[in-house]
């Protein structure tokens, strides 16, 4: 359980903003999607896509993480919170009931079954989820765009590949149609394990704090220094 959370902080938020479901159809407070006519291309989607978030602060969510590997397949539920930039908060819920916290500066890595605390000061810069979900405003500049599709009458799908070497080997996004909300998210490892996480109950723009993402460690805890 710490491996992988801790993958969600280090492989980014993927160590890391899932049954399927759909978030509520909800465009970012203050952002103005242009027109009602469907992207021609990746080029408009892109466009559209980097326009809807470019003022979005902060984001919360419901999620569904599920880890699949050679060693079978995870499922995990729980609630996010992610501030830009680079501040975030996962909360896994269920028997193996974990926490990722950081300020943007540390991690912290919360075990309440071993009371061990994992804190590090190094917070990944090119690792999947937490880098897309603080530059979905700006996804060109980090992203190469490798695949676009649109079944009729669904989701937008795009593939995604890290301009810079990353802990990851692809992203592949899919957006709901009315108003560019993420609805999931299957990032792919360099070993083809793969982390999908599907968001429900999104908000984006709510009040958060910088001490929100501040861990005070728990009474009794172990706190274990130096890196995930």
């Amino acid at each position: 359980m710490t491996k992988s959370i801790a993958k969600i902080g280090g492989l980014f938020f993927l160590a890391w903003f899932a049954p399927l479901s759909s978030f509520a159809d909800q465009t970012p407070e203050g952002t103005t999607v242009s027109g009602s006519a469907d992207p021609a291309d990746q080029t408009e989607l892109i466009a559209a896509i980097e326009r809807t978030y470019s003022d979005v602060s902060t984001v919360s969510a419901s999620f569904t993480q599920v880890q699949r590997s050679v060693m079978g397949e995870v499922e995990q539920q729980g609630r996010l919170q992610i501030k830009r930039p680079r501040m975030a908060r996962w909360e896994f819920e269920g028997p193996n009931s974990s926490q990722m916290v950081t300020n943007g500066s540390t991690v912290w890595v919360y075990t309440p079954a071993t009371q061990q605390v994992i804190e590090t000061n190094s917070v990944g810069q090119t690792d999947g989820v937490m880098q897309l979900l603080d530059d979905l405003g700006r996804l060109e500049e980090h992203f190469e765009v490798t695949r676009f599709e649109r079944p009729e009458g669904g989701y937008y799908l795009v593939d995604l590949e890290p301009r810079t070497a990353a802990n990851y080997r692809r992203i592949e996004v899919v957006f709901a149609p009315d108003g560019y909300v993420l609805h999931r998210v299957l990032v792919v490892d360099a070993m083809d394990g793969e982390i999908e996480l599907t968001f429900s109950d999104i908000e984006y723009n709510q009040e958060m704090t910088d001490s929100d993402f501040e861990f005070v460690v728990p009474e009794g805890a172990q706190v274990i220094r130096g890196g995930l």
